[in-house]
């Protein structure tokens, strides 16, 4: 049966023609609905957005919303012939359903077809649950091998756009869309619940955002054998939302929150990161005190302390008294003083690494350690997973005991970005297993130090919030990039406070990090930061600071004026979106409607429509980024600011904050006055302005702002 005949021939609707999109008249979409439900092989779901209307025998789904209609295909398992790996859906016309069961719990089928030249039986079973439609296949046959997620069948053209934490950092396009297609005007989103599947992987295609006719909504779920030649048994459940609007179809977060987001909010993330005597981590920190003294909060990290130099016998990083840390940096008493400082400041924690393995490390010498597998049974770079929560138990234990951190930071955790990263072929390859060991490694280390963890890059989506609490937030070459940072601001900003855009040399360029490999420090160059922090600020993360070697300057502004200004956004939800597109301020729903394509690759030309963004908080916060070439003047609460390349301006009651051209000249400055808060900052960059030469905060006392804290512009750390 086509798609087209579930609602039956005598019901075609009444279409009318309207800026080339099919519409379905209401009336007549619920007098084909009550055709199809007729049916006795039809089963229906209500979400509250859409109706979904299943024939169980063609295995078709009609979607009606808003008098709108669109038609899916179900789930479709693949099989491989014995003795082969070539993976084949069932052959065309041979699917019979045995079984059918259609309740208030949803609809049950019993399949069978026949699959390289074999008889398979497959279950797919469809539910209702909140605003989605779930879809979920079973088999017990051990030649399952991959399933294609629920097709689109588009008569028109259809348009996606990349909306996935996973793929943000590197530019890679094969994670979640939401599709939009142009025939109905309907929005489609569909992906994998995670913990639900046994899949190894999701397909590593390269899939267009344009294009026409069937398409489908998710990468495939694919399964791989062990080095034993074991393979999960097929099992994969498909969210799937339809809707009108685009953020109506994308989902919630099922992630809890971090339950230290709110102090993480009044925190500037401190990264030391190459191996200075204690001593001299100490003196920075006695500066910061007193350029910032109850004014922020820091969360420290020391990354290069380990025994035997920088990542040298992971996973190990100290092991007493044999592997003490490393000399250079200090004695164990040296870096017991330097964290109860750091701990008087905020959060402190030391840098480890569990998923790195050194062949010297004395983990793997004394076989507590192990190398994951790959596919071919070769060793791979990092340890098997369901090694990593004895280790740390062990290490973190002793680095308590030792130190007595309030926090936690473990690199490469949050990085990897989706579970297959991780895989063992040792064991049978599924994702869910990884993720489970991962969350539970993270939950031993919120025991032991009982603060945030914090870890790298933060892609792996799955893992933030409850599990990871913060980290230098990624994204590779960012400078070159124009994204949208509106899946992040609607749908992970509530989990945590994020921080920074990730080490600076790696927002300025691609791996394998030429310039930085070469002894370039971009983080010196005043243009290339003003970008990392209008960045910073446009996903709407707090401070970062990459030490050492920060100009005193930014360290001031990042301390001063963005660690005030986060406090204004970091715990709201975001109420609107938009970006600067002809003179207009628009939806990224809108200019997908008419025609943008959205381009993620940081190769190739980048999206112009997301040079210029405009974000509203909850709380009546503005704030507006432009970071094209030309300048760009916005009434800031009744104040013109112009905003020139990397500029940006935030404001809201009683706040006015930016970086751009001092009222009057084109001489760039950074100001804040947060008049509620009783402070007002200013770097004049280079200029006296406001009787100051340097950066400056004032605070108001007896109802008049007096210099509190004046930096020398030249310094250093």
């Amino acid at each position: 049966m086509e798609p087209s005949e579930a609602l039956g021939e005598r019901t075609r609707p009444v279409t009318y023609q309207r800026k080339r999109t099919l519409l379905l008249a209401p009336a007549m979409a619920a007098v084909a609905l009550s055709a199809c439900l007729a049916r006795a092989e039809v089963a229906s779901f209500e979400t509250s957005t859409a109706t979904y209307a299943f024939d169980t025998q063609s295995q078709f789904l009609v979607v009606l919303c808003g008098g709108r209609r669109v038609s899916l295909g179900a789930l479709t398992p693949l099989f491989a012939a014995p003795g082969s790996d070539a993976p084949a859906p069932p052959e065309a016309g041979t699917v019979q359903v045995v079984s059918a069961q259609v309740d208030a719990h949803g609809a049950a089928l019993g399949c069978k077809a026949r699959a390289r030249d074999q008889t398979v039986d497959y279950r797919l079973r469809l539910w209702a649950e909140g605003d989605s439609l779930l879809m979920r296949v079973e088999s017990d046959s051990v030649h399952g091998r991959a399933v294609i997620p629920a097709v689109l069948h588009a008569e028109e053209q259809w348009r996606r756009v990349d909306l996935s934490q996973y793929g943000l950092a590197h530019g890679q396009p094969w994670f979640q869309k939401a599709t939009y297609d142009e025939d109905s005007g309907l929005w489609a989103w569909a992906f994998w619940r995670l913990e639900a599947g046994n899949c190894a992987s999701w397909d590593q295609r390269y899939p267009d955002n344009a294009g026409s006719g069937p398409v489908e909504l998710a990468p495939r779920a694919v399964y791989e054998p062990s080095v034993g030649g074991q393979y999960a048994s097929l099992d994969e459940t498909l969210v799937v939302r339809v809707g009108e609007h685009l953020w109506d179809v994308v989902p919630e977060a099922a992630n809890a929150r971090s339950v230290f987001r709110e102090e993480l909010a009044q925190c500037v993330f401190l990264d030391f990161w190459d191996a200075a005597p204690a001593s001299e981590m100490a003196h920075t920190l006695e500066s910061l005190q007193r350029l910032a003294g109850h004014r922020v909060r820091f969360y420290t990290v020391v990354q290069n302390w380990q025994a035997g130099g920088f990542d040298a016998l992971l996973p190990d990083s100290i092991r007493m008294p044999d592997y003490p840390p490393n000399p250079a940096v200090g004695t164990v008493e040296d870096l017991g003083r330097l964290c109860r400082q750091g701990k008087a400041l905020g959060f402190f924690a030391f840098r480890t690494n569990y998923q790195l393995l050194r062949d010297n490390s004395p983990s793997f010498r004394e076989g507590r350690a192990h190398h994951a597998l790959a596919a071919d049974g070769t060793p791979k770079w990092h340890v098997k997973p369901a090694e990593l929560a004895p280790l740390a138990r062990r290490q973190e234990a002793e680095i308590a005991e030792l130190f007595q951190p309030n926090a936690a930071f473990t690199d490469q955790l949050a990085s990897g970005g989706p579970p297959s990263t991780y895989l063992d072929y040792g064991t049978v390859p599924m994702m869910r297993e990884i993720a489970r060991l991962q969350r539970s490694f993270a939950d031993d280390l919120h025991r032991v130090h009982r603060g945030p963890l914090g870890s790298e890059t933060l892609n792996a989506e799955y893992l933030l919030g409850r599990w990871v609490d913060t980290a230098d937030f990624g994204i590779m070459d960012g400078h070159h990039r124009l994204v949208t940072p509106e899946y992040k601001l609607r749908r992970l900003h509530g989990l945590t406070t994020c921080h920074g855009m990730g080490l600076p040399y790696r927002f300025f360029e691609l791996p394998p990090f030429k310039l930085f490999h070469s002894g370039e420090s971009p983080w010196q160059n005043a243009a290339l930061l003003d970008d990392y922090r209008c960045t910073e600020i446009l996903f709407g993360n707090g401070g970062y600071l990459f030490m050492p070697g920060t100009p005193w300057r930014y360290v001031a502004t990042e301390c001063l004026l963005v660690g005030r200004l986060q406090r204004h956004y970091a715990l709201q939800p975001v109420r609107d979106v938009r970006y600067w597109d002809n003179g207009h301020w628009r939806t990224l729903e809108e200019l997908v409607r008419d025609g943008l394509v959205m381009q993620t690759s940081p190769f190739g030309p980048q999206t112009q429509a997301f040079a210029r963004v405009r974000v509203v908080y909850g709380n009546g916060l503005h704030v507006v980024v432009n970071r094209a070439k030309e300048p760009l003047t916005v009434d800031a609460g009744g104040v013109d600011v112009t905003l020139p390349k990397s500029g940006w301006a935030a404001w809201g009651d009683g706040l006015l904050a930016y970086s751009a051209f001092f009222p009057g000249t084109l001489h760039r400055v950074d100001f804040l006055e947060d008049e509620a808060a009783g402070v007002r900052y200013l770097d004049p960059r280079g200029r006296r302005l406001l009787d100051v030469e340097g950066p400056t905060l004032w605070e108001k006392a007896d109802g008049e702002y007096r210099i509190a804290v004046e930096v020398d512009p030249g310094k250093t750390f």
